[in-house]
């Protein structure tokens, strides 16, 4: 999700902030989360460095792939522990299943079917246009 995130914030004009599975020592302080994967029901952990997002800052969350929402919602949390708000989620492809996400409103570019023996379907999200 870091090229769609990047092209998105230069297109903004706004800053990016990387939100990363694992912490690096280069990024200073950070503010840690864990949470379970909708996908791989594990426990994931993502950190978010504390000199990136001032507090009360506006975020657009922006992801490649979303299937249940977890990773969305994680992250809103921790926008949420800076005392931001965050004013929408974007991804390039949604799955069709689960219906019900973790997240309340999202734009999704594509939608991905379910699996069946014969492959799956990837259709665009013409409601997201």
């Amino acid at each position: 999700g870091i090229p769609l995130a990047a092209s998105a914030a230069r297109y903004l004009h706004a800053p990016l902030a990387i939100v990363r599975r694992e912490q690096r020592v280069t990024e200073g302080a950070s503010l840690t989360t864990h949470y379970v994967s909708g996908s791989a029901k594990r426990i994931q952990t993502m950190s978010l460095s504390t000199r990136l997002v001032p507090r009360g800052a506006r975020a657009l969350i922006v992801d490649d792939f979303m299937r249940a929402g977890a990773t969305a919602r994680a992250v809103a949390e921790l926008i949420g522990e800076f005392g931001g708000e965050v004013c929408g989620t974007a991804v390039f492809m949604a799955t069709s299943q689960p219906v019900e996400k973790m997240v309340a409103d999202y734009v999704a570019l594509l939608l991905v079917g379910p699996v069946r023996e014969q492959g799956f379907e990837v259709l665009p999200n013409l409601g997201a246009l």
